[in-house]
């Protein structure tokens, strides 16, 4: 199963600014873990699993979501259906996963799934509430109850690829993943790149991995700064978001 380790060396792979936080007690969800960690609800990421069937076999797709976004999934499945359809077909039926699929399909504990390192064929879907938190941190699972990732909104975005739903209805059209912060085929947006700059993260608890690689004793904050690009590893494409026109 993947873990806190897993993601913090994939991080450092692409230098990615984050913080593996050990938590004061374990955290059972996203509320609960605002609760642990002390901060609003709106910065801590739900993940929703829902099990899509096809004519060609089946896919798990994943909706991240701030922990205080209203989830209804019938609307979602609807919402869901439209923004995937050239992925899924148009007789696709989406339902909520169980937890023994989510964990087949990712390598993750269900309870405690991170919307990172996980296979090519597990879509990533966003709600537009985690796209408008843009540099702000948020915190995720990391695979286990007794940690935490901090890490920027649009980092997450762009590492996990996620399509992003519109905030005005189910999209007609899906933007190619990889293409770029694309609205739809008549309005484009471009977002100008995050800075390399690095950023001190006022985290509640300790961090336990630092730029070292190696655990810190108690009471040190570990910061993983980014660095300059070196190698020849790409990072993954930038999130999409998809709308219809207005």
């Amino acid at each position: 199963m993947l873990g806190p380790l897993d993601i913090h060396q994939y991080l450092l792979e692409h230098d990615v600014h984050h913080e593996i936080v050990r938590l004061p007690r374990p955290a059972a969800g996203a509320e609960h873990l605002a609760e642990v960690l002390g901060v609003t609800p709106r910065r801590c990421l739900a993940i929703h699993p829902f099990h899509a069937l096809t004519p060609d076999g089946d896919l798990l797709v994943l909706l991240m979501a701030p922990a205080d976004e209203e989830v209804v999934p019938a609307t979602l499945v609807f919402a869901l259906r439209e923004l995937l359809r050239d992925q899924l077909g148009p007789d696709a039926e989406l339902s909520v996963a169980g937890a023994a699929l989510v964990s087949r399909r990712t390598d993750y504990i269900a309870g405690h799934l991170a919307p990172l390192l996980l296979p090519p064929d597990v879509i990533v879907v966003s709600t537009r509430g985690v796209l408008d938190l843009a540099t702000s941190i948020i915190y995720t699972a990391t695979g286990d109850g007794g940690t935490a990732l901090g890490i920027a909104a649009t980092d997450l975005l762009h590492l996990s690829g996620a399509l992003v739903l519109p905030s005005d209805g189910p999209a007609e059209v899906a933007a190619p993943a990889g293409s770029g912060y694309d609205v739809d085929t008549a309005v484009r947006i471009d977002l100008d790149p995050i800075a390399p700059t690095p950023i001190t993260l006022p985290l509640p608890s300790e961090a336990i991995f630092g730029e070292n690689e190696r655990p810190l004793g108690t009471g040190a904050a570990a910061r993983v700064r980014k660095r300059t690009a070196s190698g020849t590893s790409s990072p993954p494409p930038v999130p999409v978001v998809a709308a219809t026109a207005s």
